[in-house]
């Protein structure tokens, strides 16, 4: 199959300093490059990357001039615009053209047929657009919480619509060679974004009443705060470091080395991620690396969460709503910190749920989808009532 993939204006493939998405889409090319197709992936030029070549997976590389983002909303547009202009002269001819960057959908089944279909990968909370995207041959969302808001806001492209979660890489993440300590040092961990959407005043309030009854316990917070890298600044840094005084918590700032991170985890004996971000979710990748370490993650009640953790059996759910929401966080933690076999056992299909969702797993779900898009065959996609309540 000839497959192009067009990235956003923003940011680079790596090894230039692209972020999760930008990561993700690379390392599906290279997969499929590896596998005998034939992938071009076109992205934002970048100092220290040729302008084009072909890597050692067989993946072709295009980069185009580009700009830095404006931090407007509306002049993104603009410049978005601007870079799918420049980009699509670039496009080779190919059978499907995956992309992320908001007019490509619009442009390309117009003025660059021979590009190909057209797959939208749908990454955010749905803002109206999506009945621009009517020519597009598929639209693939991240969860089914997303494609549920897309058929919501615009019900004539459910035929095209469907989801596929991000893919987690199981062999970086993998579980630790013997069994989790069950006493001395033990460590709760967090990964992601340290910011007031994440949660993460829950999870401290929480800590504070499981170290009380549990003073082996510490808890790890990996992440950015800094604003500029999504955090939520430095005074939001400072009041959650006041939040559960005397109690053992390590802010460990962002680690960006996968191997690095997986290690992290394998030394953890629990996991939560206490995301209240309804609108700022799409898959979250984070819980889904517990899992793959055998760690069976905590979650609210978002729906993102439903297509990987299943209540009781690979994770826990809380509401994160609820008035005693850190009740049944402190339980869920005491829980998995007490009863060995429990979390060991939910451990086990927690790693089994994170393999459905490899790498290659998922890629290949890709081209499947891809190949029911070529044949002119609709998704069949049932959407379920959206949620309505927004934290």
């Amino acid at each position: 199959m000839r497959l192009t993939v067009l990235l956003g204006p923003f940011l680079p493939t790596p090894p230039g300093p692209g972020g999760a998405v930008e990561q993700r889409w690379y390392h599906k090319a290279r997969t499929w490059a590896s596998w005998g197709h034939d992938v071009t992936m076109v992205s934002r030029e970048w100092e220290g990357l040729a302008p084009s070549e072909t890597d050692d997976a067989g993946l072709k590389h295009v980069r185009v001039p580009s700009f830095a983002d404006s931090g407007s909303n509306k002049k993104n547009l603009l410049l978005d615009l601007r870079y799918t202009l420049r980009a699509m002269k670039r496009l080779p001819d190919a059978d499907v053209v995956v992309t992320n960057t908001f007019w490509a959908p619009v442009v390309l089944p117009r003025l660059r047929k021979r590009a190909g279909k057209v797959a939208v990968n749908i990454a955010r909370f749905p803002k109206g657009q999506f009945k621009l995207y009517a020519r597009a041959g598929r639209l693939i969302a991240v969860s089914s919480a997303i494609a549920d808001a897309v058929a919501d806001q615009a019900p004539q492209v459910l035929p095209i619509l469907n989801w596929i979660v991000n893919p987690v890489n199981a062999h970086i993440f993998t579980p630790p060679e013997g069994e989790r300590p069950r006493s001395g040092e033990r460590i709760i961990a967090y990964t992601g974004r340290v910011h007031p959407e994440k949660g993460l005043d829950l999870l401290l309030d929480a800590f504070a009443r499981v170290h009380a009854s549990h003073p082996d316990v510490k808890l790890r917070i990996f992440g950015p705060h800094a604003v500029e890298r999504g955090g939520g600044g430095d005074a939001f840094l400072k009041e959650l470091k006041a939040r559960a005084p005397g109690a053992p918590v390590e802010f460990m700032g962002p680690i960006y080395e996968r191997e690095v991170l997986a290690g992290h985890l394998r030394e953890a004996s629990v996991y939560c991620y206490p995301s209240r971000a309804y609108l700022g979710e799409a898959c979250p990748v984070a819980p889904l690396e517990s899992m793959a370490v055998g760690l069976p993650p905590v979650v609210t009640d978002l729906p993102q969460f439903r297509d990987y953790v299943r209540h009781g059996e690979n994770g826990f759910i809380f509401e994160r709503d609820a008035p005693d929401a850190v009740d049944q966080l402190v339980g869920h933690l005491t829980t998995l910190l007490d009863d060995h076999e429990r979390s060991r056992a939910m451990g086990v299909v927690a790693r089994e749920q994170a393999e459905r969702h490899s790498l290659e797993h998922i890629a290949q779900r890709y081209l499947d989808e891809f190949d029911r898009m070529l044949k002119g065959e609709s998704t069949g996609f049932e959407p379920r009532p959206v949620q309505t309540s927004i934290a």
